[in-house]
Parts: C-alpha cells; structure tokens; sequence
C-alpha cells in the first residue's frame, strides 16, 4: 500500500475497516523511519512528507526566547518614571498580533499614541 503512495493514515484505515488490526498512523509511520530506514529499504521515500522530523507543540517554548541584554528592573527605575512624571515621558512595547505581525505600541504619560 505504501509504494502506491498510500499514507499511514489510509494504511490503518483500511486495515480496521477490513478487520485486520488496528494500528496507528503514528505507529506505521515510526515503524517506517526506525526500521525500515535504516535497514536500507526506500519505503520512507513513499511517505507524503518524506521523513520529516517531528517537533513537539509543547514545552520549549521559553529555551527558545532571547534574553535581554542589558536588562533593567523596573525595581531600579526612579519613582518619577514609574509614577509617569517625567516631561515627555513614554514607553513602546512590542506585540505579535494575528498571523504573526508585528505592531509597536506607545504610550505617552498613560495615553496611546497612535
């Protein structure tokens, strides 16, 4: 079935509508890349997305970030400056929105600037 370009997911489809086992996609596809692979058959060449890695959704996501240099703590800042008292005193943020764009966003003395 997989060299007539079947994926793993029809493969155990049609295995549990016939009645043979039930077997995961994920199951076929791992048997493919530990197994087969290595024991020099081509079957992972007929898979869709041709042996790709896997990545996780979860966990990670914070080793991944930057630190930022330099950084100070808003403990450290004088109290005018939090309190907003200084003359022309603003801030701006960064802010990943929909469909990963970018928008800066400022604010002066409290107040958005547009």
């Amino acid at each position: 079935m997989l060299r007539q370009q079947w994926g793993p997911e029809q493969i155990s489809g049609r295995l549990k509508r016939e009645g043979w086992a039930s077997i995961c996609h994920e199951t076929i596809s791992q048997y493919i890349l530990k197994v087969e692979r290595p024991a020099g058959d081509q079957l992972y060449l007929n898979l869709r997305h041709h042996a790709k890695k896997y990545h996780k959704r979860y966990g990670g996501i914070t080793s991944n970030r930057k630190h930022i240099h330099n950084r100070v703590d808003i403990d450290r800042y004088p109290k005018i400056a939090i309190r907003g008292e200084w003359l022309n005193y603003w801030e701006a943020d960064s802010m990943i929105g929909r469909e990963h764009k970018a928008n800066l966003i400022s604010y002066e003395k409290g107040h958005l600037i547009e």
